[in-house]
């Protein structure tokens, strides 16, 4: 049998076990929501890759942005049974050891700070194609490569820092204690500066989250604002000159079905992930000025993190309810024959029908 080194002396006075809801969440719940985060992001992936008109270069953003989300729920929610399956005590990582606490929440915040990049890149684009539109045509392929690359590396890079918060793992004994009878030992991922007198790595951690989602939110609102602006002063100029049935006014009615759509994505994502900031802030603020914490076995702050979860599994959702091209496209993608792309579809969706053309062959 191998022999478990534990540390003694750990304050029991934060232990507890899970409550009913918190049983309840991560047990029946978060399972249900995983499966319906990988059959939503699963199904728009396959969609763009089945349908060819779909392969735009908006598209590459949002199967981005779909792997991210996948990779979230994956990580977060394994992380929460796991913990659950192994320990009746509360947040117990006593499976893990030092490698197992990095990496597990290396993945968890390199997927989380990618979503909510890509929701700022998705505006930017949106801005750069509607705002400057004679540049924004050329190379858009190679933009959003470049684009999603340093998406990717700002994330990881970002991830990396966070490090020094909880790669100091502690394994305490638990014998002696009201506890010993559910565990022996309870394990911790500590922030290497947990023992200091100011424990900065666990500052920087709890500060920069939420200042990157506030940022985030900001840039994004501004772009989205300016987008819309920009649209409605085209449009009113083409009516105002009679332009209405061009292909000019057309193309900029497709423009605002996909700005439509991806203004609603970004509103359903800081509406679902904003609680969950808001009360970690709230958290935090309270054990700095030693305080009770606020989020402490409390049903709003599980529900919370549940709605982040959900937040992760809704943007096909939202891609299909707003825009009538996804709609169609979902459909066409189960079909049995073989689709080819109908040069002509980017025109007919300039029209204002629930209805695209796309083209197959038997």
């Amino acid at each position: 049998m191998k022999h478990i080194t534990c540390t003694s002396g750990f304050d029991t006075s934060s232990l507890r076990e899970y409550t009913d809801w918190e049983s309840v969440v991560t047990v029946i719940v978060m399972p249900i929501v995983l499966a319906f985060g990988l059959i939503t992001n699963s199904c728009f992936i396959f969609m763009v890759y089945r349908v060819p008109d779909m392969r735009i270069t908006i598209n590459i953003y949002l199967v981005s942005l779909a792997v991210a989300d996948v990779s979230f729920l994956v990580f977060t929610i394994s992380d929460k049974l796991a913990k659950h399956v192994m320990s009746p005590l509360y947040g117990d990582a006593g499976h893990r050891d030092t490698s197992g606490c990095i990496l597990i929440y290396f993945f968890i915040y390199v997927a989380n700070l990618s979503s909510e990049l890509h929701i700022l890149v998705l505006a930017f684009e949106r801005y750069y194609s509607v705002c400057v539109p004679l540049k924004a045509k050329f190379n858009q392929k190679k933009r959003a490569a470049r684009l999603l690359t340093a998406t990717w590396l700002i994330s990881v890079l970002i991830a990396a820092s966070f490090t020094p918060a909880y790669s100091d793992y502690k394994l305490y004994c638990l014998e002696d204690t009201k506890y010993s009878d559910l565990s022996d030992t309870y394990g911790v991922c500590r922030s290497v500066t947990s023992e200091n007198e100011i424990d900065s790595a666990n500052i920087y951690f709890n500060l920069a989250q939420p200042l990157i989602f506030l940022v985030s939110l900001i840039l994004s609102s501004v772009l989205y604002v300016k987008v819309l602006r920009k649209l409605r002063r085209v449009s009113a100029s083409l009516k105002n000159r009679g332009m209405a049935q061009t292909t000019q006014y057309r193309k900029s009615k497709v423009k605002q079905y996909f700005n439509r759509m991806l203004w609603f994505n970004w509103l359903v994502y800081f509406t679902l992930a904003a609680p969950f900031q808001l009360y970690a802030v709230c958290d935090f603020v309270s054990y700095i000025t030693g305080g009770d914490s606020v989020a402490d076995s409390s049903p709003l702050f599980t529900t919370c993190r549940l709605l982040l979860y959900l937040n992760s599994c809704v943007n096909p959702l939202v891609y299909a309810a707003t825009n009538p091209k996804y709609r169609v496209a979902f459909i066409a993608a189960c079909s049995p024959r073989k689709l080819h792309s109908n040069n002509n579809t980017g025109q007919m969706m300039a029209m204002t029908k629930t209805t695209i053309s796309i083209a197959v062959i038997d």
